[in-house]
């Protein structure tokens, strides 16, 4: 998705690199807070009030700068996803432009008018809002089997036998909501070129 993405856009690839980047960065740093959780519960539970604090002050630091850096990668998501939606916008109309007239039949208005709408402005929320979740999905879990390795390999051990599994309700989730998406495609250009029908006819 992220390569077809740059490949479409070569002007916004440089923002959207950036935006995994900070993402990334953020999704690691998600991982180190979850992380810390070990040390600063152990101590609790141990009685260690000097230990406990001194771990808590270390969370609290890296939580902070972990709001920091999502911040600015939210911040350029949005930038990115603008200007994203604005170059499809422009590739998109210049390809219709090119087409001749008895290509745009009904469907293919129908279909258009869908692009239009929703297609290509949902694009616009990839950045913001599908960049996060997915890099956070496989960045944060890697750092936080990574850490708990050397806290107690039997943590890091239990949460790696997870990941299979984790992978396979991914793998299923997104299938399903690739069906659901064509049917919902299809339904909506079919609705759009029954408008332009019922148009014509008035």
């Amino acid at each position: 998705m992220i390569s077809r993405l740059m490949r479409v856009v070569d002007d916004t690839s440089s923002d959207l690199r950036q935006c995994i980047a900070w993402w990334a960065l953020s999704a690691v740093l998600q991982g180190v807070g979850f992380a810390l959780l070990v040390p600063v519960l152990r101590a609790v539970l141990a009685g260690d009030t000097s230990g406990a604090g001194w771990w808590a002050g270390a969370m609290l630091v890296e939580q902070v700068v972990y709001a920091l850096v999502r911040h600015r990668a939210q911040m350029l998501s949005y930038r990115a996803g603008i200007g994203l939606t604005m170059g499809l916008f422009t590739r998109l109309g210049d390809k219709l432009a090119q087409l001749p007239l008895g290509w745009f039949d009904q469907e293919r208005v129908g279909s258009i008018g869908r692009l239009t709408r929703h297609g290509v402005v949902d694009v616009m929320g990839v950045p913001a809002h599908m960049f996060r979740p997915l890099i956070t999905a496989l960045a944060t879990p890697a750092t936080v089997i990574v850490i708990m390795a050397f806290f107690d390999w039997r943590l890091a051990l239990a949460a790696i036998a997870t990941a299979p599994l984790a992978w396979w309700v991914y793998q299923w989730s997104t299938s399903a909501v690739q069906r659901a998406d064509r049917i919902l495609d299809a339904a909506a250009a079919d609705a759009g070129s029954r408008l332009v029908e019922f148009a014509q006819s008035q």
